[in-house]
Formats: structure tokens, C-alpha cells, sequence
């Protein structure tokens, strides 16, 4: 039943991630997060086709936002299927309110 909280997702709920090939379809961004006073880099792959199929990867903490943001832009370059840069996510697709 969908809507329930507290409960384990089903083995058919990640089942695209060993699909071959779905990473291909990704568009990548990163994400920089100021947390206990080291700045955390994240990339996030997001599917082309469907924005709610994403995965999340913890890169390395780093001193300084200036030098998270120089590792951020080697990641994403080297992590990029998409050379010409035409898988582009709406990033306002889900229309969450934080109100």
C-alpha cells in the first residue's frame, strides 16, 4: 500500500539499478552541504527519463568550500556520460513547498 512510512522498500523498488546501461541516461550535478564545519560533496545521478529514479554519492569532506567546489567540477567532469550536456533535469519537476 502505498504511502506507508515506516517500512522496508521491496527488492522490485531497486531493480533499475542493476539494469545496464541506465547510468548512461543520467544527468549529474553536485551537492555541496556545510556540515560540522567541513563542507561534504555529494553527485547526484538522476535519470533523463524518469527524475525519480536518482542515486546520491557521498564523495570526501574538504576545508574549504572554494576547494569542494574545484573537486566538484573534476567529478562532474569525469562522471558525465553526457559530453554535450543535453540531459538537463527540472530541478522544480516535483513542486515541493518547504513552507
Amino acid at each position: 500500500m502505498p504511502g506507508r512510512i515506516n517500512e522496508l522498500g521491496m527488492a522490485a523498488d531497486l531493480r533499475f539499478m542493476s539494469e545496464p546501461g541506465w547510468l548512461n541516461d543520467t544527468a549529474v550535478s553536485s551537492r555541496i552541504v556545510h556540515r560540522y564545519s567541513r563542507w561534504h560533496l555529494w553527485l547526484v545521478f538522476v535519470s533523463a527519463n524518469n527524475p525519480c529514479r536518482f542515486i546520491a554519492r557521498y564523495i570526501d569532506h574538504y576545508p574549504t568550500r572554494h576547494l569542494a567546489g574545484v573537486y566538484s567540477t573534476y567529478f562532474l567532469k569525469s562522471a558525465r556520460r553526457d559530453e554535450r550536456g543535453t540531459f538537463v533535469i527540472d530541478e522544480d519537476a516535483f513542486n515541493i513547498c518547504l513552507n
